[in-house]
């Protein structure tokens, strides 16, 4: 194995590891009020009373299953990108282009693993068969989407701090990836009732979409900048 290969795995485990850690805490300030703002439809003290009725219980079960599911995201993300980076080579003469390309195929892959966790954080629930194989054509494009944007831009923003890097790059993934990321919640949330992408759309008038958009944003951009901060802290700055 050459000096670079290992230094690029012994980087993608390390990404992916603080971004567990970091998502276990963000869980409760950030991605399970972004859940329920998604998935419930209601106001905003509707959604406190959901968060604040929320056992303790199925507040560590969440949290636990963000922290498994975001960190081998994580890790699936940057093998994923390493590997297909290197099968690609240089399609186009853009780096950014380039890092999109093997972002989209590593993130739809990605989402066989992705949908195996997301019932729990959204249901409360262990995965059933009818409902991974519902769930899989959202899950796809909602990682596809995302991890083409992210890589994109992180690889334009390399000589940015990690903590600037992922915030940045997660919110512009965040704004590409949104509608199927209602579509996702919203169908598994329904099942056995099917909700159709067209249906997520028609809900979506500018005020509910600057809402979703919001809170969206900030569970990503938090819990990315907090991935990238607490990478720094333990490994070093980019430069």
């Amino acid at each position: 194995m050459s000096i670079r290969k290992a230094s690029e795995e012994i980087e993608a485990l390390r990404k992916a590891s603080t971004r567990a850690v970091a998502s276990f805490f963000t869980w409760f300030i950030a991605e399970y009020p972004k859940l329920i703002i998604q998935g419930s439809n209601v106001g905003l003290n509707e959604s406190f009373t959901i968060y604040k009725n929320t056992s303790i219980k199925n507040h560590i079960r969440g949290s636990i299953s963000s922290a498994a599911q975001r960190g081998s995201s994580a890790c699936i993300m940057f093998y994923g990108q390493y590997y297909i980076s290197g099968a690609l080579g240089k399609p186009t003469k853009y780096d950014a282009v380039n890092a999109g390309m093997a972002g989209f195929i590593s993130g739809g892959a990605s989402s066989f693993i992705h949908t195996l966790f997301e019932p729990m954080k959204i249901r409360h629930e262990t995965i059933k068969w009818n409902v991974y194989k519902k769930a899989i054509v959202p899950m796809f494009w909602r990682h596809a989407l995302f991890d083409m944007i992210f890589f994109s831009s992180t690889t334009a923003l390399k000589d940015k701090p990690y903590s600037t890097q992922f915030a940045i790059s997660a919110l512009a993934a965040s704004c590409v990836n949104l509608f199927h990321d209602l579509w996702k919640t919203q169908l598994i949330k329904s099942l056995p009732k099917r909700i159709k992408f067209i249906t997520t759309l028609k809900t979506l008038n500018p005020m509910e979409l600057s809402k979703q958009m919001s809170w969206k944003g900030m569970d990503l951009g938090t819990n990315w900048w907090m991935t990238g901060f607490l990478y720094a802290a333990i490994y070093g700055n980019s430069t």
